[in-house]
Order: C-alpha cells, then structure tokens, then sequence
C-alpha cells in the first residue's frame, strides 16, 4: 500500500522542488471542473489560512464502445440521492483534496485527504467538481481491476474484476455494468442518474470552463454531499466493528489483561485520531478551528 507515500512525495516535490503556489493530488481518469470560473481563480479566491480544499467527485458511468472516445460517449453520471455503500461499486461518494503547497504535507491513500500543520482545511464548501471516469471500455476496466486487486488496493471493486476473469466471467461482469439507452431513460426519470457533457464541451471549447445550468447542477451537489457524510459514518462504524471483533477474539484466548490494554490504546487513537479524521470533511462543529488538524475525509475508500 504505497499510494499515500508516492502521493506524499510528490506533493512535498512540488513544494520544495517546483515551488507550487498549490497542488492538486489527483489521477489519470479525473478532470476538476471549477463552476462558474477558472480553477486559478477559484483557488487564488480562498482566504489564508485555509489551505486544504475538497472536491466533490461526480461518478461516470460506462456506455456501449461504439467506437468514439470516452469523452464523446460517457456524458451520463451517477446521481445518488442516499450513499451508496456496497464495496464493489465504483459509484460510492467520496472527496478528493488539493492543497497549498507545504514541504511537511502529508496525502493519504486514494488522495481522500491531507494533513497540515500549516495550513487549515475549509470544510463545508466543495471547490469544485472532480469528474471521474473510472471505467471506460472493458479490457481497461479488467487490466485496472486485475492489476491493483494484485498490487496496492483490495477494493471490493477491484477484487471483483479480479475474480470475475479468473472465473472466465469478465465479459458479463462488464456487460452489467454498462449503461444501456434504455437504462439511462429510466435513470434519467428517478434521478439517479443525470446528463453532463462538461467535460466534452470543455475540450470542444479548447479547455474554457463552459456555461452551465448552475441551478440544475448544484441541487446535485447538495444531495451528493450529504451522501458523503453518510458513507463516512458508515466506514467509521465499519471500522469500529473491525476492532470490536479483534478484541473478542483476543478476550476468547484469555488475554483478558492484554485486551483491556489493546481497549484503552484503541479509545486513544478513536477520540484522537480515527473520529477527527472520519469526520473531518464534514465537522459537526460549525467552527473548523477547533477541529483537530488532521485530515482524512474518507476512511476505508
């Protein structure tokens, strides 16, 4: 698992090698589309000392390969009104971050989060949008899943494509994940799903941020923000359950002494570290300051 430590490289390179005003920690199949202006201007607009900012990732959705590139054919995104929480989906709510530059930063896996000790995270206001396009034909898709479910992540999602080619099945477990036209009328009409061509006309209109229905897109944002609250409770409690059942297991084989010490550690680092860090995004004091400075939006992604 080396994704936060190359992440956290990096970020720290763009500081001290590259001088980066800010950095933006973010993949391959991910575009940020600010709204309303520019990305310089939106981060240039945020006031010192905040320095860690959150974007709301939007999901899109694989369509029939007709043969056109991704962009021209993936212009439908996943609109979830509640989290979704089944580990295999490609679709669950999460935030990626971007940050002043700071040569001690650190970046946790999945850039879900960052940790400052300059710089304070502004919460409750998603910069922008992160437009993620996580699978786009079929051997992509079974490369991406076979190769990290090998390597660095056992993602759920990963895992099953993993499985899904072992058993000679990758074919229909694709296939169950593309959106036909007849699936996206349906989506469409219980808005769970919702058309959005940013990305292609961004390129049409050589990378100039285009104008939008502003009121149709945010009232997504709202929904899909809370939805990112709730799957992070979800993790947290997912993670206690983890922990309560390594301290029965010990407890079983008499290590009644040891448990109690194991329990009191884990307290510690739940009160100190894990609930600041779930919950961080998202404080449920209206006041950031008084929040410890650490920052893991999304635990468990």
């Amino acid at each position: 698992m080396h994704d936060g430590l190359w992440r956290t490289r990096m970020a720290r390179l763009a500081a001290t090698r590259f001088e980066a005003d800010w950095v933006i920690n973010t993949d391959a199949d991910e575009f940020w589309m600010p709204r309303g202006s520019t990305l310089k201007e939106l981060l240039a607009a945020i006031p010192e000392p905040y320095g860690v900012v959150f974007a709301l990732s939007r999901h899109f959705a694989p369509r029939p390969d007709d043969g056109h590139r991704f962009a021209e054919r993936m212009t439908v995104r996943v609109s979830p009104q509640v989290a979704i929480n089944d580990p295999t989906s490609p679709y669950r709510p999460h935030l990626k971050v971007a940050h002043r530059a700071d040569p001690d930063i650190t970046i946790r896996h999945g850039a879900h989060g960052a940790s400052s000790d300059v710089w304070e995270p502004l919460h409750h206001w998603h910069v922008c949008d992160v437009l993620h396009f996580p699978f786009r034909d079929r051997h992509q898709w079974e490369n991406k899943g076979v190769r990290r479910a090998r390597g660095d992540s056992q993602l759920g999602q990963y895992v099953d494509a993993l499985l899904a080619k072992e058993a000679g099945r990758a074919d229909e477990r694709y296939d169950s994940l593309v959106l036909a036209d007849d699936d996206v009328v349906r989506g469409l009409e219980h808005e769970s799903l919702a058309v959005d061509s940013r990305l292609l006309d961004t390129l049409g209109f050589g990378f100039e941020p285009p104008p939008y229905e502003t009121g149709r897109l945010d009232r997504g944002v709202l929904s899909e923000s809370v939805a990112v609250r709730d799957a992070d409770i979800v993790r947290l409690n997912r993670h206690l359950d983890e922990l309560a059942s390594r301290i029965a297991a010990i407890e079983a084989h008499g290590g009644r002494v040891t448990s109690v010490l194991l329990a009191t550690a884990i307290a510690l680092i739940l009160f100190f570290v894990v609930l600041p860090e779930a919950l961080d995004d998202h404080p449920y004091d209206p006041k950031p300051s008084r929040i410890a400075k650490v920052s893991i939006p999304t635990i468990g992604i």
